[in-house]
């Protein structure tokens, strides 16, 4: 019975067009080949192929020449003849700059060779190595080495296809975080689509409505898509499972979608900003062609959108540019993974250009699963998971995949002193990964792993500082003999090299372009801050207040702890710039999470600011006082989206009580009532959030007699959501329907605030 191998190699015909291809390919995937040069045509010298092999014993380099032919070898030779003697002739290789000999002679034929041809040629060249290969065998040859042949593609889609899913499977190997036993672990997510539903008349305001979908999918029916998580949320490895499904190469016959694997970085600094250029550069031309025949498209999958330093409106307007070019053709797709955005201006003009979905939070229970699969794998006690959920780590450890891999990590190297926070998290990884336990066991010695930390901190941050995802080995060396050179230390450079690159668990190499990179992305980051951090080299820059540092500011606070004076610092940054004056409130809820030992009352120092900037850019925005991109929206959208972001990042029992007295204290100053009023409002909801159900009673009782129309119809709306039915929602309710009743210039003026834009806004109260 014949394999499916065979089957294709016997319906070759045609053997410059479709053999030479095949056994070209053939020759460069085999590890025992060091050398391919295609030498048919005029000046052949009888081979088709001369291949250069390294003698197993010797090392010595040994030369092959090939004769490759159509169908069935038997009694017709002369040609055959010819060219095994002419294969003997020296000859010139590697561009005519060595000469050399063949010394054997390989006969390949897509059918049978007769052992009656076999047994002329050995008597008349019985000076030449011959070795013959028939179809039979280079269908065993194409099974072992280049399987997907076998596949119903042209051998330059199967062979881009294999390769690419063999490089993103080996990448997806190396910065695997958990692997116990040789197997890698893995955590199942949900996917939801984000559908937004503004404040609108008449209808009950809902938070972004998640709907629960498999990516696969939408991916294959959305032109734009993209995906929002938080850090370490696991973004990177779906983009990954994306690009293997779409190079397997029964789903490319089935919907020829060619998946092209990418960054932001990529794009705009190698190929311009040109996704055109970008898919030049990554696939082949015949490739190319094919998609082009059969009507099919290129998925350009964006991984780091966020890991590009760019400032927020600088990194719309490039991914707007990418929109662009997608729309403008119809055999683009485009998949970008990124962190949240948290942005208005992003919502409003991308609301209805993108598909956007969310990887969801893990659950509790979910977290608990793999970590009794941990605990079964390494024959750990079932009681440890009992004492983990009791740890205070749960109570703040966001519900992320990388959280759960990393404590499913720590456990396989140690039970103790588990860690409470997130920072805390990290840093206990960081040092089981550099070594700290291998002091103990005598591996390395105390100065061996200060060096480590302090040379993997330099890299981390001058990998972030320049914008680097990966940086040469001979670079990393030398800034780690610059170190040493400097210090009377008994390390040595090549030591410390060998520990980074093969030891520790945070690097992942490639010796194939001889660089490294970190395993994930927060690695460098945390690095980066604890450099900074004890170098002094972190202050409350303006800085703080762009995406791609965010985390680096979240670490170095979450590593100090008590650290007053540089929230303080950061609370009193003057950020001008309409961007970071969204993003200051937003940071902001991060950063006090993560210094939590701060004394309090600067925490509800943070709280006041956050929630009177936030007041203040709405206000400015409709006074059209701010030069602002937000125009695009109504008043009642603005008014959604902020108090929807003011929400997601105070709205946890941390803040309750610092919600409530920055309420009082706004309401009590009474700098500005109307500004004020929206400002408790933000409150109000957050609190609400945090578990204060009654968050807007504070607000109807203090406000009551100069509540502002807008704020008013947006705490019935998130009563409706929330079905409140309290004896001060439903006054406000009646207050405002009576108001309305009979009053044609207010009804008027609230149309105008659902409805109009804030490039005219309306005029009045």
């Amino acid at each position: 019975m014949t394999t499916a191998a065979q089957d294709r190699v016997a319906r070759i015909v045609d053997e410059v067009e479709d053999l030479h291809p095949l056994l070209e390919a053939l020759f460069q995937d085999h590890p025992n080949i060091t050398g391919v040069e295609y030498t048919h045509g005029q000046h052949e010298m009888g081979a088709d192929f001369v291949l250069t092999r390294t003698h197993e014993v010797l090392g010595t380099q040994q030369w092959i020449g090939v004769v490759a032919k159509i169908g069935k070898i038997h009694q017709d030779l002369g040609t055959i003849e010819r060219q095994i003697d002419e294969c003997n002739v020296p000859r010139l290789v590697e561009g005519g700059k060595k000469k050399i000999s063949v010394s054997e002679v390989w006969v390949v034929a897509t059918s049978t060779i007769t052992h009656g041809a076999q047994t002329r040629l050995h008597e008349k060249f019985q000076s030449s190595n011959l070795q013959f290969i028939d179809g039979r065998g280079l269908a065993a040859m194409i099974d072992e080495h280049i399987p997907h042949y076998i596949s119903e593609l042209p051998l330059p889609v199967s062979t881009y296809l294999a390769d690419t899913h063999a490089r993103i499977e080996e990448t997806d190997k190396r910065v695997q975080l958990v692997q116990l036993g040789g197997d890698a672990l893995m955590i199942d997510q949900d996917i939801k689509r984000v559908e937004y539903e503004p404040y609108v008349q008449n209808k009950e305001a809902r938070p972004p409505r998640l709907t629960k979908v498999d990516l696969l999918k939408e991916a294959s029916s959305q032109k734009t898509l993209l995906l929002e998580a938080g850090m370490g949320g696991g973004k990177s490895k779906h983009m990954r499972r994306l690009a293997l499904h779409y190079t397997t190469p029964s789903i490319f016959l089935e919907c020829h979608i060619l998946p092209v694997l990418t960054s932001l970085t990529d794009i705009l600094d190698t190929h311009n900003g040109d996704l055109d250029a970008l898919i030049s550069a990554h696939v082949p031309a015949p490739v190319r062609e094919d998609i082009s025949i059969h009507e099919g498209h290129y998925m350009i999958l964006v991984d780091a959108v966020d890991e590009k330093e760019l400032e927020q409106d600088a990194l719309i307007e490039a991914f707007e540019s990418l929109l662009d070019q997608v729309t403008a053709r119809d055999d683009l797709r485009l998949v970008c993974a990124c962190r949240f955005m948290n942005s208005a201006e992003f919502d409003r003009r991308f609301l209805n250009r993108l598909a956007r979905y969310q990887l969801c939070s893990l659950s509790l229970g979910r977290i608990i699963e793999f970590l009794k699969v941990v605990c079964e794998k390494l024959n750990l006690e079932g009681r440890i998971v009992d004492d983990l959920q009791r740890s205070p780590l749960f109570a703040r450890l966001p519900h992320s995949p990388i959280a759960a891999l990393l404590l499913g990590q720590l456990l396989n190297q140690t039970r103790e002193e588990l860690p409470a926070t997130m920072t805390e998290l990290y840093s206990k990884f960081m040092e089981l990964a550099l070594g700290r336990w291998d002091i103990q066991k005598g591996l390395m010695s105390q100065q061996e792993y200060e060096v480590s930390q302090t040379v993997l901190g330099d890299i981390a941050h001058y990998m972030i500082e320049n914008g680097l995802d990966v940086v040469a080995i001979g670079e990393f060396q030398q800034r780690i003999d610059e170190y040493l050179r400097d210090r009377n230390l008994t390390v040595s450079v090549d030591d410390i090299l060998h520990h980074a690159i093969e030891r520790c668990e945070v690097l992942v190499s490639y010796p194939e372009t001889g660089t490294i990179a970190f395993k994930h992305r927060s690695f460098a980051e945390f690095l980066c801050a604890q450099h900074m951090t004890t170098s002094g080299l972190l202050g409350a820059e303006e800085k703080a207040w762009d995406l791609y540092w965010t985390n680096v500011y979240f670490f170095s606070l979450g590593l100090t702890k008590d650290a007053p004076d540089m929230l303080r610092a950061l609370i009193g940054t003057d950020s001008t710039v309409p961007g970071r004056r969204l993003y200051k409130p937003i940071a902001l809820g991060d950063y006090m999470l993560a210094a939590y030992a701060t004394p309090y009352r600067v925490i509800e120092e943070g709280v006041i600011a956050a929630a009177k900037e936030s007041a203040s850019l709405f206000m400015d925005i409709r006074r059209a006082e701010e030069a602002s991109p937000f125009t695009g929206l109504s008043a009642m959208h603005l008014l959604y989206f902020l108090q929807l972001i003011f929400r997601d990042k105070f709205g946890f029992a941390f803040y309750r009580k610092a919600l409530e007295t920055a309420a009082l204290t706004i309401a009590t100053a009474a700098d500005s009532p109307e500004e004020d009023a929206h400002a408790v409002f933000f409150l109000a909801v957050a609190a609400i959030e945090a578990g204060n159900g009654d968050g807007f009673d504070f607000l109807l009782k203090d406000y009551r007699d100069h509540l502002p129309i807008d704020v008013s119809l947006a705490v019935l709306h998130e009563a409706d959501a929330k079905k409140s039915r309290s004896k001060l929602i439903k006054k406000l309710r009646r207050k405002v329907r009576d108001n309305l009743k009979g009053n044609a210039s207010l009804k008027a003026y609230v149309n105008k605030l659902y409805d109009r834009t804030l490039a005219q806004p309306p005029q009045g109260n």
